[in-house]
């Protein structure tokens, strides 16, 4: 039998959250559209604030966890994905971290934005 990829286990983690979230929170504002991997080794989560007309997304991969900032390093994929959940997409930065909307109207914030914005706000 096969282990799941890190992509897999980090959405898992992604969606389990949401989901824990949703029952037991207050997630009105924010609605998931979509967690996609990518390939074994990244991901893809789209996700609409109420209110807004364009979707945000959020990037992320393995590689840049081990070669982005200290408090990524070594952290499972599951880690990865319950910071993912909490300081992305459950609470999102300003829409001005990240880039401008694609063709299908979606602004994404690549792993290494998503890492530096996290750190310089010390939400872990």
């Amino acid at each position: 039998m096969t282990s799941p990829t890190w992509s897999l286990r980090a959405a898992a983690e992604v969606q389990r959250e949401i989901e824990f979230d949703r029952v037991h929170g207050d997630p009105s504002w924010v609605a998931v559209e979509r967690i996609t991997t990518t390939s074994d080794t990244s991901l893809e989560v789209v996700y609409r604030v109420r209110g807004e007309t364009n979707s945000r997304g959020l990037r992320m991969d393995e590689l840049s966890a081990e070669r982005g900032p200290d408090l990524f390093r070594d952290r499972t994929p599951e880690e990865i994905g319950f910071h993912l959940a909490h300081t992305g997409v459950l609470e999102p930065s300003d829409l001005s971290s990240f880039l401008p909307g694609d063709a299908d109207g979606i602004a994404w914030m690549t792993p290494i934005m998503w890492m530096r914005d996290v750190a310089r706000e010390g939400r872990l």
